[in-house]
């Protein structure tokens, strides 16, 4: 049997008609309002049931989601840092879960009424605390020693797990002005405050300060120098924060007392994650059953373009990887030699195969040229594929299959080529006959020239969708 192992691919989408072209995923609504503003929507996570709250693993490098969904049947989400869905109900049985906080391999999540303690190596859930008199809890948050703090957004209150794994209200104020999302930083709570809420009527409160509250004596300031939103989730940013809010959509800077809208979303913008190495803002669409992200740009050009108009990709799933996550390598530096590109390891006996996406959205594809390589100087020519086919898909949920065991026949897919091909480097062009729209692109590498077991590679390809 032959061996045929993908080892690393080098993928760049391109446009074949325009000669500068914009990834299409900012829906216009979506936009960006501000003029000083230099974010943009990379991409989007979708297939998730009500997202609130998205919180970085970085033990792990993946991020985790929580989904109310409804009906009581609420679970968190592992995902790549790139969109990936590793697996969508990688913990189920709560009810409606909301802030997540993780602290050492333990992940607290409010849930209603009770916080809840999931062991992220079992993947289960461990421990359920009760809140005395709690009737919304909502973001989660921990100090230096590993105090939980917990916000009651309905009762106006902080409730604290502390180190004995007693949960108790720990502050209930009016002052609090309904707090929402909590960040722990020098000895302080800091708070983004929902705002006052009458008779249960969240819908129809007023708008929230930003606030500061002791850990040594409890003792409350307000910092923000009005009300400016009904503030949901809050992250360190540079020397001040991040907060979202959820009624109006909006991501503000805050520094100094005073606030700078920097994005404009919809209605239902939950409790943020922000990557400062990636420069990335996750936010959560409770009412759009997705994630937007936003990336800052760091080009003269808008995100997903190249000098030869090239869109960007993601890797979605291959049938063998290493055994950490999925990863997609992307590049936006705008120069001659930087060029986007993912790798994975896939030993496998059977066809090395990996699905890209256009971050979920539809392209049309009208010529697929592949580039043949042994890759540097350890891979002879028999490492070369012999075979190569490819498909692709328009079914709207394939972003979900981030999982090794993923059935593909599950999906629906179209052939478009299917190739022998020669036994030498270089470029091979497939123009299509009629063009094609696809939100995926699946290539399958069905096996070598005759890889023998002691060198068990395939060569580094480059594939162009035009």
């Amino acid at each position: 049997m032959k061996i045929n192992i993908l080892g690393l691919l080098l993928i760049t989408v391109l446009s074949s008609c325009k000669e500068r072209v914009t990834m299409p995923l900012v829906e216009e609504e979506n936009a960006i309002k501000t003029e000083e503003s230099n974010w943009e929507l990379a991409f989007t996570i979708s297939d998730l049931l009500q997202p609130e709250s998205v919180a970085y693993d970085a033990t792990r490098n993946v991020l985790f989601v929580s989904n109310q969904n409804q009906d009581k049947e609420g679970f968190i989400s592992m995902i790549t840092l790139d969109g990936a869905v590793i697996e969508k109900e990688w913990v189920k049985g709560l009810v409606n879960p909301k802030g997540i906080e993780i602290v050492g391999d333990n992940l607290f999540v409010s849930d209603e009424t009770v916080l809840v303690k999931i062991d992220i190596n079992k993947a289960e859930i461990t421990k359920k605390y009760k809140g005395k008199h709690a009737v919304f809890l909502n973001d989660v948050a921990s100090d230096t020693n590993g105090n939980i703090y917990v916000s009651d957004m309905f009762t106006s209150a902080i409730y604290k797990l502390n180190l004995k794994g007693e949960f108790e209200n720990w502050l209930q104020t009016p002052e609090l002005d309904f707090p929402n999302g909590l960040l722990i930083k020098d000895d302080y709570i800091y708070i983004g405050a929902w705002g006052k809420i009458t008779d249960g009527k969240a819908l129809e409160a007023k708008k929230g300060h930003v606030l500061k509250v002791s850990i040594s004596d409890k003792s409350i300031t307000t910092i923000s120098a009005e009300a400016f939103g009904n503030l949901d989730g809050i992250q360190n940013f540079q020397d001040g924060f991040l907060f979202s809010d959820w009624m109006n959509g909006n991501i503000y800077t805050f520094l100094d007392g005073k606030h700078k809208t920097i994005i404009q979303t919809k209605r239902g913008s939950g409790d943020i994650a922000y990557l400062k190495e990636q420069e990335r803002i996750y936010i959560p669409m409770a009412l759009e059953d997705k994630v937007l992200v936003y990336q800052k740009s760091i080009t003269k050009h808008p995100l997903g373009m190249k000098r030869d108009s090239s869109y960007y990709t993601r890797i979605e799933w291959t049938n063998a990887t290493l055994t950490t996550p999925l990863y997609w390598v992307n590049n936006i530096i705008d120069n001659d030699v930087s060029r986007n590109g993912g790798s994975w390891g896939a030993p496998t006996n059977g066809p090395a195969e990996v699905i890209l996406s256009f971050f979920g959205e539809t392209q049309t594809i009208k010529r697929i040229k592949i580039f043949h390589n042994v890759g540097a100087t350890i891979s002879p020519l028999d490492e070369l594929a012999s075979k190569i086919n490819i498909f692709v898909s328009n079914t709207p949920n394939l972003q979900r299959i981030g999982d090794e065991n993923a059935e593909l026949s599950n999906f629906e897919w179209s052939p478009i080529i299917s190739a022998d091909m020669e036994q030498k480097e270089g470029w091979v062009d497939f123009p299509l006959k009629t063009p094609i729209k696809a939100r995926y692109v699946r290539l399958q590498l069905v096996e070598n020239f005759g890889t023998p077991p002691e060198r068990a590679f395939t060569e580094t390809n480059e594939i162009k969708i035009y």
